[in-house]
């Protein structure tokens, strides 16, 4: 910031300084006339892992972008879905099937996204919505938070566009090498069969049943059954721990 006036009102930061000095060295620009300025910092939860990781480690791990596509449909759907007149909270609540008071009242109960997004935690949602509306896909209220959708999101929905994001991960342990091989040919199997069906992927299911196979009901056991046991079957042969056809660990 090679800013050298006295009268600047305002300094906003839209990612984290390096550094508490450096944040300190760049909000002191503001009112050095000695009248009244305002300083903004803009964070989330992805910036506060990044900032243990440094604190810890002495050097930042900056998160990578990865593949967000269908749980950032669910939470636009879900947006679109409860009439494009609530904040962050309410649709998150929804994704969680949350059963409050309130949720409940609206009869949201009811709507087909309420309870799809049982497999991340409040907090990565929400971080989320908030990347969401950085990039654009998310239109927010300044003064009552409500999130609309923009014609991003509409060309998003028409087009079938991968979206991405950087989302720290919830605390837990790592996938075994086989269970990530195994994951990776599920999410294949899924986008083949939603490209197929031309749906969401978590139309076919979601991924909570990558894990534990959680939500497969007849109708879809039937449909997609075969292709599910031939799945893993081919990813533990890759693992060198194939399953012959009768379908019994060798």
């Amino acid at each position: 910031m090679g800013i050298d006036k006295p009268d600047v009102r305002f300094v906003a930061h839209a990612d984290l300084p390096k550094s508490i000095e450096q944040y300190y060295q760049e909000v002191g620009r503001a009112g050095r006339d000695g009248l009244p300025a305002r300083t903004l910092l803009l964070f989330s939860r992805g910036d506060a892992m990044k900032i243990r990781a440094l604190l810890a480690n002495g050097a930042p791990a900056p998160l990578e972008e990865a593949d967000v596509t269908e749980q950032a449909y669910k939470l636009l759907s879900c947006v679109a879905r409860t009439g494009e007149r609530y904040g962050a909270g309410h649709v998150v609540d929804v994704l969680l099937g949350s059963r409050n008071e309130r949720g409940l009242g609206l009869g949201h109960s009811r709507l087909s996204p309420w309870g799809i997004g049982k497999e991340w935690k409040r907090g990565r949602w929400l971080d989320l919505a908030i990347q969401l509306e950085r990039k654009g896909y998310l239109d927010k209220d300044e003064d009552y938070g409500v999130l609309r959708l923009t014609e991003k999101t509409r060309e998003a929905f028409r087009d079938k566009a991968p979206i991405r994001a950087a989302i720290a991960a919830s605390p837990g342990s790592s996938p075994k090498p086989r269970e990530r091989g195994l994951e990776a040919a599920f999410r294949t199997l899924r986008r083949s069969l939603a490209e197929e069906g031309k749906v969401p992927n978590y139309m076919i299911f979601s991924d909570r049943t990558l894990y534990e196979v959680f939500g497969m009901g007849r109708i879809k056991a039937a449909r997609f059954g075969k292709a599910i046991l031939e799945t893993i079957r081919d990813a533990g042969r890759e693992a060198g721990r194939g399953i012959p056809e009768g379908g019994r660990q060798a």
